[in-house]
């Protein structure tokens, strides 16, 4: 007896469950879609942030490059004027873009 009743309680959540699981697919469709899409999802926002963090990295070297050249510009300039080179506080490039010399 205990068997039999144990049998008819599992048959009816089975059909509880097949029931509920019909409704569902009934209402929102298949799963695997939803599955696919979130799978797809993870994999665009996965990519995109890769891509951001390419962006940041180019910033930061061309930043670095940048912060580099100027260096170099500052260190000629330092040298130049311990070599006894006459001050100019628009630089040496000034005199040669405007077309004057300063004599």
């Amino acid at each position: 007896m205990e068997i039999e009743a144990g049998e008819r309680a599992e048959a009816h959540l089975d059909a509880l469950i097949t029931k509920r699981h019909e409704a569902r697919v009934k209402d929102e469709g298949e799963r695997p879609a939803e599955e696919a899409w979130a799978e797809s999802e993870r994999v665009y926002f996965a990519k995109r942030q890769q891509e951001i963090a390419d962006q940041w990295k180019d910033y930061r070297r061309h930043m670095r490059d940048l912060h580099w050249r100027l260096g170099d510009e500052h260190d000629a300039e330092l040298k130049k004027l311990e070599e006894g080179e006459r001050f100019s506080p628009l630089g040496t490039h000034h005199e040669e873009r405007n077309g004057h010399h300063g004599d």
